[in-house]
């Protein structure tokens, strides 16, 4: 179950991440709170009508999560305690430190490889014949 808009108000200084851009890159602390959900996908008329035929109906599972960080440890303390005070998420969710982000470093490195090339001669004059 995710913190709903209400929960969320009495926590002004948090911030929730919903993307990789949305978490601070310096030290901040974190609280990742698990869940999951499901997606039900009807099966077509055919698998209906005809068992076995056509497409069945389907149920997806996904694991979903909310990531939440603040710069204080007052506020994460008042925070990780609000959720231990609830059965929905008393054991759904983990805290840590961050001291930074990592950094992806590519390099790139490129080589030309002739195989089996025979050398090509050209002479002054241009026409290569003597």
């Amino acid at each position: 179950m995710y913190l709903s808009q209400a929960e969320q108000k009495e926590f002004p200084t948090l911030g929730e991440a919903n993307a990789p851009n949305d978490v601070p890159k310096d030290f901040h602390y974190a609280v990742l709170i698990f869940d999951s959900t499901s997606v039900y996908i009807p099966g077509d008329e055919r698998s209906r009508t005809n068992p076995g035929h056509g497409y069945p109906a389907s149920t997806n599972y996904y694991n979903t999560f909310q990531y939440f960080w603040t710069k204080s440890s007052d506020d994460l303390n008042k925070f990780v305690k609000y959720l231990h005070s609830k059965d929905t998420y008393k054991n759904k969710f983990v805290f840590f430190q961050v001291s930074g982000l990592g950094k992806v470093n590519v390099d790139v490195s490129i080589s030309v490889e002739c195989q089996n090339a025979s050398p090509h001669h050209h002479s002054p004059s241009g026409s290569g014949r003597s």
